[in-house]
């Protein structure tokens, strides 16, 4: 068996995803996930809203990976002193660093970490599209997805929230207005009658502020739910993408289906942070400006 452990927002759970899947097929391994904080339920992860079969660790398989799961406090330190020392788990591999690692046979039994690499699964990339589809029970703005999928639609993802937060001002790097500006020249370029649908976790402050977009840009509001789910659902139906540093809108550019998909991508994605890398996330066909 192997065990992958869900954490963070839906981008970082298509990853996690993504990765055990490939590896478990690979392996011939049956594959499950777990979450280490105790009040995480298999209902609070986003992608349960996806086609994707996903089995979920009970808690007293969870503690038996790691001993202190259900005092978080606790859990917390005996996943660091795992980090450094790996003998005190040696069936647990927790990502040291971003971008692809090679691993040994035998296999751990437990993978912990972001596994942000599109080397892990692009061999079963086409497999994650039919997977990672939302379920026919949710809701979707059939007009929009309409008017989306009919047009040189150009999605753009603008990413606010925790980036703003004292510790994502440390960690990410922030994508500037001109940022935005010179993907657009360079889409209307080489795109005839681009239309441009805009995609974010703060809108109205982004409504306000981006006016230098073409008038005919949409900026898209809905009050549908599950909203994440939705609104990356939706963005992945647009032909072209220009995208934030982040895993949101990563998935939605790479599972995106249009033949001759043009996609923009921020160079820079972190800070001056040691262990963070993007050499294995920025697939070559994409455009890093």
């Amino acid at each position: 068996m192997i065990a992958v452990r869900f954490w963070g927002g839906l981008g970082n759970q298509f990853f996690q995803y993504s990765f055990g899947r490939a590896l478990a097929l690979k392996t011939g391994e049956d594959l499950c996930f777990y979450m280490l904080e105790k009040e995480k339920k298999p209902g609070n992860m986003s992608i349960t809203n996806f086609d994707a079969d996903i089995s979920f660790l009970q808690p007293e398989a969870i503690k038996k990976i790691y001993r202190c799961y259900g005092n978080n406090l606790m859990v917390r330190a005996e996943r660091k002193l795992t980090s450094l020392f790996q003998f005190i788990h040696p069936g647990i591999m927790i990502e040291k660093g971003s971008g692809y690692t090679e691993f040994e046979v035998p296999y751990p039994l437990c993978f912990d970490g972001y596994w942000q690499s599109y080397r892990y699964f692009i061999q079963i990339a086409n497999l994650l599209k039919k997977e990672l589809t939302l379920k026919q029970s949710v809701n979707l703005p059939a007009d929009l997805m309409n008017e989306i999928s009919n047009c040189q639609s150009v999605g753009i993802h603008v990413r606010r929230g925790d980036y703003l937060s004292e510790k994502g001002k440390s960690v990410y790097n922030r994508c500037e207005d001109q940022y935005y500006i010179n993907a657009v020249n360079r889409l209307q370029e080489v795109i005839r009658d681009p239309v441009f649908f805009v995609f974010s976790d703060d809108i109205e402050w982004v409504k306000r502020n981006f006016i230098f977009m073409p008038a005919s840009t949409r900026f898209i509001i809905h009050n549908m739910s599950p909203s994440d789910c939705i609104d990356n659902f939706l963005l992945r139906q647009c032909r072209h993408f220009i995208i934030a540093n982040s895993t949101f809108s990563w998935w939605a550019a790479f599972l995106g289906d249009y033949c001759k998909k043009i996609v923009i991508a921020p160079g820079k994605w972190y800070l001056n942070k040691t262990g963070f890398e993007i050499s294995d996330l920025i697939p070559a066909s994409w455009i890093m400006m």
